[in-house]
């Protein structure tokens, strides 16, 4: 379940700017996913701060599971811009769901839909040094994102060139091989070198996961169910 959002943001801006590479942002805000279906759904986002870890115990995850309810927050932090360590990004409004099925043989299927807004504020001085500007950029932008967004914009706002892509919602599968091990998922996505890794709970059809081991900064928890 790792969360590339702001890496694909930064992606996109440094193609148009010419800068250094980017690192995963956590996600902000919170939201209750809808009922289950194909991919499930996602409900209204909140605000961030608000979210909690939940304590892991472990338990069997064989099953399908669908997305009942998120919480998963952090503040603004760095956007992971080498040639540009002050830029920053946060997200509003996130919200997940779709369906986890962990097989048997330790391999799993994961189809997930994410919705909200993704904010970077790009210091101009930055756009200054590559030789573009933040009207550029905003430009360019829809020309170069993904299907993951919906569309995005730039507006000077000094002394940053703020910039807000907003999540299409396409549902995305992955595939891939996962373990537990005393309290703790690892999933390993095909194609992928590193695994990603939450604490979880299970107790009775309620899988809990904290995704917070891939970011010391995030904090929540995704609450997941099977019949």
């Amino acid at each position: 379940m790792k969360n590339l959002i702001l890496a694909c943001v930064a992606a996109v801006v440094l193609t148009m700017s010419a800068c250094g590479g980017g690192a995963p942002l956590a996600p902000g805000g919170s939201g209750t996913a809808g009922a289950a279906g194909t991919s499930g759904g996602a409900g209204a986002g909140g605000a961030a701060g608000a979210c909690t870890n939940t304590p892991s115990c472990g338990g069997e995850v064989v099953g399908t599971w669908t997305v009942s309810a998120s919480c998963i927050g952090s503040g603004t932090t760095s956007a992971g811009i080498d040639d540009c360590p002050a830029a920053t990004g946060r997200t509003i409004g996130y919200k997940i769901g779709g369906t986890f099925a962990f097989a048997a043989d330790l391999t799993y299927v994961a189809t997930t839909t994410l919705v909200g807004t993704v904010i970077l504020d790009y210091p101009t001085s930055c756009l200054t040094a590559s030789g573009t500007t933040c009207v550029a950029l905003s430009s360019n932008l829809m020309t170069a994102i993904g299907g993951m967004f919906s569309s995005a914009s730039c507006a000077t706002m000094a002394p940053n060139c703020h910039c807000t892509f907003v999540l299409s919602g396409t549902p995305k599968t992955e595939t891939g091989t996962y373990s537990t091990s005393g309290g703790v998922l690892s999933e390993l996505t095909d194609g992928e070198t590193s695994a990603d890794e939450s604490t979880y709970c299970v107790k009775g059809n309620t899988l809990t996961l904290s995704p917070s081991m891939m970011d010391p900064d995030t904090v929540g928890t995704i609450t997941l169910t099977k019949p």
